[in-house]
């Protein structure tokens, strides 16, 4: 019992040792993921350690001692998405003069067939904006009743990075990139909101750092670091959506949030987990909506599940362009720019 302790407690440790290292090969990433769940294991590790040695040899207190760094460590990370913290995007209180917006982003996953799941849902929601990702010819032409209701930007693809947009407001102007590689897409939209109000509608859908996807970050990171610097540098009113593959307290997407001046949503009120909706025990925050400061939020959901391994997220919110001096994102700082420019050089 004491052995499989110290080497599940050590183990513990390099795992949370492990990120903090620069780099951008995929395990160094990948181990940022399952905060909540390491947390967990830490919790527990404690526990039993006081339990199990009541007069612990010098190698234990220095475990215990590495564990409880380790668990403030965690909690630092994964506070700021817990009701304890002060939300970063403001709930609205008045409606008077504001626009209201709704955005439903999913995940399909390519092979799911359970096509009629996702049009209920979105039926039930209703929203202005619908953001599906891993979309296919075939998951288009499924949903093509859409297109009577609303101006729609399609990107079918059979590589599980097709990406279908749907928006109740006109789309004004439109491109799909293609910024780090010739098979994943962007879409870049101005939409029209009416009496002269527009915004910026960004989706993105970068490539996970796993085996058979890519070894590295390093094509997932610039895309993102590109993206932020192209909405930091745009005069519009911004909302950012999509499967980021990238949970919401890693490096990389706090560098995005900085550098773009957006906020979320989710500090404040939780994890809304989207990442893996068929598996409980192992679920991250990988999906995404980052908005302007400009927008208010009126409801944030996570919906049902509809066939995919994500689980979709329904978000209601406010806008005017009356609020961008009442709540801001995190300034950015010069640690932060040279980390930003090392990987806009690789």
């Amino acid at each position: 019992m004491a052995t499989t302790w110290i080497v599940l407690s050590i183990l513990l440790v390099i795992s949370l040792l492990i990120p903090l290292i620069r780099s951008q090969y995929w395990i160094v990433k990948a181990l940022e993921y399952p905060m909540l769940q390491q947390l967990g294991i830490t919790v527990f590790l404690l526990v039993t350690g006081l339990v199990i040695f009541q007069n612990p040899p010098l190698i234990i207190i220095i475990l215990l001692i590495l564990l409880i760094v380790g668990f403030i460590y965690q909690i630092y990370k994964i506070l700021p998405y817990t009701s304890a913290f002060h939300p970063e995007m403001k709930s609205n209180t008045e409606n008077t003069g504001s626009i209201p917006i709704s955005i439903y982003v999913s995940n399909v996953y390519q092979y799911n067939t359970q096509y009629q799941k996702t049009l209920d849902q979105i039926r039930k929601y209703k929203p202005d904006f619908i953001v599906l990702l891993e979309t296919n010819k075939k998951w288009a032409d499924q949903l093509n009743s859409l297109r009577s209701e609303y101006y729609s930007i399609e990107q079918p693809q059979e590589n599980t990075y097709g990406m279908l947009f749907y928006s109740k407001y006109k789309i004004e102007e439109q491109d799909v990139h293609f910024l780090i590689k010739n098979d994943i897409p962007s879409i870049e939209a101005i939409i029209h909101l009416g009496n002269e109000k527009k915004i910026k509608f960004w989706i993105i859908h970068p490539e996970p750092p796993f085996p058979g996807e890519s070894d590295d970050t390093e094509k997932k990171d610039k895309e993102l670091i590109q993206v932020a610097g192209k909405i930091r540098n745009e005069n519009l009113p911004a909302i950012v959506a999509g499967d980021l593959n990238d949970v919401a307290w890693s490096k990389t997407t706090l560098l995005f949030k900085k550098l773009s001046n957006m906020i979320d949503p989710r500090i404040g009120r939780g994890f809304y987990n989207t990442f893996h909706a068929k598996n409980p025990f192992i679920r991250f925050p990988l999906d995404h909506i980052f908005f302007s400061t400009e927008f208010k939020l009126v409801k944030l959901e996570r919906g049902t599940n509809t066939g995919s391994d994500h689980f979709p997220l329904f978000i209601q919110t406010s806008f005017n362009g009356l609020h961008k001096n009442d709540q801001h994102s995190e300034d950015i700082l010069e640690e932060d720019k040279a980390e930003i420019q090392e990987i806009m050089q690789k």
